[in-house]
């Protein structure tokens, strides 16, 4: 038998849950509301009513949309509602969709215009639920070893060599601390060449250690399994990606790929996680900026896991991608994209003598290099800088060098995302980034994505534009 429902508040969202379900075939008698001037609108041919009808309207549920929930549910069990059937939506979407027999889904809307009218498309992406089994590469075992010993080899060189570079370039007390408490058992193992353990780790890099410091590591992954319903960045960051990429992109584009055994939820079939919307979006803003350079040359500071990168080179335009960042993160980052494109061509830093000639960087899909390799490029030879999160963390004299290499380096774009605020952890507000001879901000916005926008009290983001004044 079909489950009949009533919602509570006509607010902001109401469309899309009776999209949701009428198409789970879940019937809506109607939407109750306290507001006398919103009684006998209809809302997709659902009517709006006063609450004194509940007990007549007889549905096996209530859905509350209203973040009034107390004050609701003292309301209708007043009248003789039991409280074990009423549901907010807002609190736990999945699990109150469960509940009246409908699967929970993500949605957005796509427009087109018919030259008459407006035309509006309701998509609907059915989240399966968690996936949190182990997620095996494409590759096999013996390439796994073979990338993974080639990257150990310039791992320990990039280490030794960092060493001796100006005190500038090295990690700082911020960073240091973090990976001397999260690494310390894989430094032993690749003092040793121990290259099975190591490739068992780094196949497992998204659920341990190795990725506390890039992607919240073993913390966030069991965070993420206890969490008791679906967080709500999941509809929300659908919401802003498909905005961003103005509808001309599929969800199969940002699902993770089978590398350091990612999870997420399982929407649609693709495994999605919090970084999966924000790193396409990234990319697919890039490639939108330079879609009139012949092979630009993208520079990121600080590519953490790789996820930025791997959006980009999987568009078939050419480009060179290059990573500067610490050691450490360097090797996720490359162990990522060889495991991402075994066929593509990837310089991996193996002296401080290396070429950084632009043009024969140019030969290269991917080029990556420890941060002390960067006062080596030419001038005015990157299109587009980019750094995301990572500026605010550092020491302010290491911010101050990094944006002299771009006045230098950059030649037309520099795009990066930090702290918009200073919060009671050591972060230092982009407000206060030196200034840049040769660029303008063109653009400044408070980060879209949840957890990094307006709403993250004390964790607030924003993004900064900059062109070239050339």
């Amino acid at each position: 038998m079909k489950k009949k429902i009533c919602l509570w508040g006509k607010g902001y969202g109401v469309e899309r849950i009776i999209e949701l379900c009428i198409n789970a075939g879940v019937a809506i008698s109607a939407i109750l509301d306290n507001d006398p001037s919103k009684w006998g609108h209809k809302v997709l041919g659902v009517i709006v009513v006063p609450p004194d009808q509940l007990m007549e309207l007889k549905p096996n549920y209530i859905l509350v949309l209203s973040q009034a929930i107390d004050a609701i549910t003292k309301q209708a069990t007043g009248m003789g509602f039991p409280e074990e059937s009423i549901l907010h939506f807002n609190r736990n979407p999945w699990e109150a969709l469960k509940r009246i027999g409908a699967e929970y889904a993500i949605y957005h809307y796509k427009y087109e215009w018919d030259g008459e009218r407006l035309q509006k498309f309701f998509y609907e992406h059915a989240v399966i639920g968690k996936h949190i089994k182990r997620v095996s590469p494409k590759i096999s075992k013996e390439q796994q070893i073979e990338i993974v010993s080639k990257l150990i080899k310039a791992f320990n060189i990039v280490r030794n060599d960092a060493k001796t570079v100006p005190e500038i370039y090295r990690v700082g007390e911020n960073w240091g601390n973090v990976l001397k408490g999260t690494w310390g058992n894989f430094y032993e193992l690749s003092e040793k060449n121990d290259i099975v353990n190591i490739s068992e780790m780094l196949s497992n890099f998204c659920r341990n250690p190795l990725s506390h410091s890039i992607m919240g590591g073993e913390g966030v992954f069991n965070k993420f399994i206890n969490h008791p319903g679906q967080e709500s960045w999941l509809q929300h960051n659908l919401e802003v990606w498909m905005a961003l990429v103005d509808g001309k992109a599929s969800l199969d584009e940002v699902g993770m790929p089978p590398i350091g055994n990612p999870y997420g939820y399982n929407v649609d079939g693709q495994i999605i996680n919090w970084n999966s919307f924000v790193n396409h979006g990234r990319a697919f803003r890039t490639l939108r900026l330079l879609s009139e350079e012949d092979h630009p040359v993208v520079a990121e500071i600080g590519g953490g896991f790789g996820g930025y990168a791997y959006n980009l080179l999987r568009n078939k335009r050419k480009l060179t991608y290059i990573d500067f960042d610490l050691p450490e993160n360097l090797l996720i980052a490359s162990y990522y994209l060889s495991m991402a494109y075994p066929e593509k061509n990837i310089l991996i830093y193996d002296s401080e003598s290396m070429i950084m000639d632009i043009a024969h960087l140019k030969k290269y899909d991917a080029v990556m290099m420890p941060n002390f390799m960067l006062p080596k490029l030419q001038d005015a030879s990157v299109d587009l800088f980019i750094n995301t999160i990572s500026f605010s963390e550092m020491e302010y004299k290491t911010i101050c060098e990094y944006f002299n290499q771009i006045d230098r380096i950059g030649s037309k774009y520099f795009y990066h995302e930090n702290l918009a605020c200073h919060p009671e952890y050591k972060g230092y507000p982009s407000a206060i980034f030196p200034q840049l001879n040769n660029f303008t901000q063109i653009f400044s916005s408070i980060s879209p994505w949840q957890g990094f926008d307006a709403y993250a009290l004390g964790h607030t983001y924003i993004e900064r534009l900059f062109l070239h004044s050339r």
